[in-house]
């Protein structure tokens, strides 16, 4: 499953610098089923890649997160 801010990722690829980030765009959720037979749902920190990025990144990744983690909250 891919998620994407339109807003978010435009705004960080105005800069030529930040280009290279198409590489993780847009957001991706994996869900997958072990042997045990459960079914588990993984996303990338982004908040954690973005601090280790820092400037408009860290920024950005700030902003798209809790959207991220509310997909997941089942609530």
């Amino acid at each position: 499953i891919k998620m994407c801010q339109v807003d978010v990722a435009a705004n960080l690829l105005k800069n030529d610098d930040n280009k290279y980030l198409t590489t993780m765009m847009p957001c991706t959720f994996s869900i997958y089923q072990k042997a045990n037979g459960k079914t588990y749902i993984s996303m990338m920190n982004l908040e954690t890649v973005g601090n280790l990025i820092g400037g408009d990144v860290a920024v950005a990744m700030k902003k798209v997160m809790p959207d991220m983690k509310q997909m997941v909250s089942f609530n």
